[in-house]
């Protein structure tokens, strides 16, 4: 059959861990496709353009959707590829080599979605005149959408689906805490599996930033990125770049995301901390910013046990989660399998103290 020789990629860009879905995506498909495009609404403008000098020498293409579905449309009018590989970067996974000749095989003349793991993801393999005479069909419709990426993944090509094909692969993050802080975690054992895809990595336009061990700091067993600055103590964890462990601190079985910062004479356990601030890989965290985990935090315990009660699926393994934007202030206990949710104010969590083992904050009201 004729090789695969295009992809078209949504980008929708989760605020969890942007940057690193974006760089798994281009390592997957630049192995096997001649052009990658990453596709974003005009609302993610200010994205975009920081996206487009985030490799050197321009791996990828971007393009942001003006006009929506009728940019889009023009978009795959311009190309010549008779295949095209579309999805969307809500979840990041690592294809085999030969996975989207596979896709673009079983789909022929349909329109197939893959699926990894036995999971179906929001990556489909179409013939491209296809995809456009189901985009035109659907136009009057898609119009009175809010965004072009909604318009596709959430009614048009989920309709549109004549089978579903396994393929190659492996997905690297879910929707789901426990197997992101699972998986992470990973590289902080050296596995094999999560290294693969490191070295698939696109260059960055800009040299990282060397990570800071401080003379006294101790780490074992973990994985401290470039532009991560660590003086207390780490094991077995994973530091993102522009995260910063305080002196006095212990982080153990732990991740922390861009931007996170562990106060003097906090813990942290068996944590996954979610980027604070812009996720900007090449950013390193002020010696005088203020902890995001404050002094003196117990941030999650030892338990395997512990489960969420409003997100049982989802938040297990005695894992304990911070969302992004979360400040905790100093003295703050939070117990095993809770969760702080996104953009809690600091007050709020003043006047509460302790987040008893399986809370929430702010509290499930489903």
């Amino acid at each position: 059959m004729p090789g695969f020789s295009d992809a078209c990629v949504f980008a929708t860009f989760p605020m969890m861990a942007n940057w690193v879905i974006a760089d798994f995506a281009l390592a997957s498909l630049r192995q096997s496709c001649s052009r990658v495009r990453f596709v974003v609404d005009y609302d993610a403008k200010t994205l975009a353009l920081a996206l487009a000098g985030r490799w050197k020498n321009r791996p990828v293409e971007v393009h942001v959707l003006e006009t929506g579905l009728s940019g889009l449309l023009r978009l795959l009018a311009s190309d010549e590829a008779e295949q095209v590989l579309i999805g969307s970067l809500s979840a990041a996974w690592l294809l085999d080599p030969g996975s989207p000749a596979a896709l673009a095989s079983a789909a022929g003349e349909s329109v197939a979605k893959a699926s990894l793991q036995r999971t179906p993801v929001e990556l489909y393999g179409c013939r491209r005149d296809r995809l456009i005479a189901i985009l035109e069909a659907a136009g009057p419709r898609l119009a009175r959408a809010r965004r072009c990426r909604e318009l596709l993944f959430e009614g048009t090509l989920t309709g549109a689906i004549d089978l579903i094909e396994e393929i190659p692969g492996e997905l690297l993050f879910l929707n789901d805490p426990t197997d992101l802080h699972r998986r992470t975690l990973a590289l902080a054992a050296h596995d094999a599996r999560a290294l693969r895809p490191v070295s698939r990595m696109a260059e960055p336009a800009d040299p990282p930033l060397e990570a800071r061990i401080a003379e006294r700091a101790r780490v074992v067993s973990s994985w401290i990125a470039p532009g991560a600055d660590v003086e207390g103590t780490v094991e077995g964890s994973v530091i993102f770049p522009g995260a910063s462990v305080r002196r006095g601190a212990h982080v153990a079985n732990s991740v922390l995301m861009n931007g996170a910062i562990v106060g003097s004479g906090a813990t942290v356990q068996n944590a996954l901390v979610l980027p604070h601030g812009p996720s900007d890989p090449t950013a390193r965290s002020g010696s005088r910013a203020a902890p995001t985990i404050g002094d003196r935090c117990m941030v999650g315990n030892r338990s395997t046990t512990a489960v969420n009660a409003a997100y049982p699926d989802q938040i297990r393994d005695g894992l304990t989660v911070i969302g992004m934007g979360v400040d905790l202030p100093n003295g703050f206990k939070v117990e095993a399998g809770c969760l702080v949710g996104p953009g809690v104010p600091l007050a709020d969590l003043r006047r509460q103290k302790v987040l008893r083992r399986g809370q929430s904050v702010p509290e499930d009201r489903a």
